[in-house]
């Protein structure tokens, strides 16, 4: 098993590599996009949001800056960050660990953290969900997706024979995390196949 500040090395330096390419390729977001248009419907208007794993910018920080909300975002890799502050230039970016959140308490009225929180070890999964409790406003919203397979961790060649790092629960302990740290699932739906990995997940406060 990996120790955290490998797994995290591992996970920085593939995004090193493949920063540009892994930007382009979200370009094609069609299904992110149409399930943030669905959403934004039960989501506070036009407030503060903090996208977590944010990657460059699109489709997530640049969906809800284009939108008039105040979006501010973070990512392990300097080089995604980089391209995020050309996507959302009104947005405010940052290069930190999502294990590690040191904004004010009750920052954010909406967190969001898609494709993220699996490349961070499991075990520290429940001290990423609890910190969002924390940052959120009373009543603010979860917007995140998360794994659907039991798996402890495993890493494989990923794209253009970049080295990557994954761990997940299963959705039913996902759920389970998130409702006893405090928050009410609103909704929740899983990838559509062939994908089927990811669980998508609306919560509040």
């Amino acid at each position: 098993m990996l120790h955290s500040k490998k797994a995290k090395l591992v996970v920085r330096q593939g995004y090193k590599k493949i920063a540009g390419l892994y930007h382009q390729r979200r370009l094609d977001s069609t299904g992110t996009t149409k399930l943030l248009n669905f959403l934004t419907k039960k989501l506070p208007k036009k407030d503060k949001v903090l996208d977590v794993g944010c990657g460059g910018g699109y489709p997530v920080a640049k969906f809800f800056s284009d939108k008039g909300y105040k979006v501010t975002g973070i990512d392990i890799s300097k080089e995604m960050i980089g391209i995020a502050k050309k996507t959302v230039p009104n947005g405010k970016f940052y290069v930190k660990e999502m294990t590690k959140l040191n904004f004010p308490k009750e920052s954010f009225d909406i967190i969001t953290s898609f494709f993220a929180i699996i490349h961070v070890p499991r075990k520290e999964h429940k001290k990423i969900l609890k910190q969002f409790y924390k940052l959120l406003k009373p009543n603010g919203m979860i917007l995140i997706s998360m794994g659907i397979q039991d798996c402890k961790e495993f890493t494989k060649i990923w794209h253009d024979d970049v080295n990557m790092y994954w761990s997940t629960f299963d959705k039913k302990t996902n759920h389970k995390i998130i409702k006893e740290i405090g928050f009410k699932i609103i909704w929740d739906k899983d990838s559509d196949p062939p994908e089927n990995t990811h669980n998508y997940i609306l919560a509040q406060k």
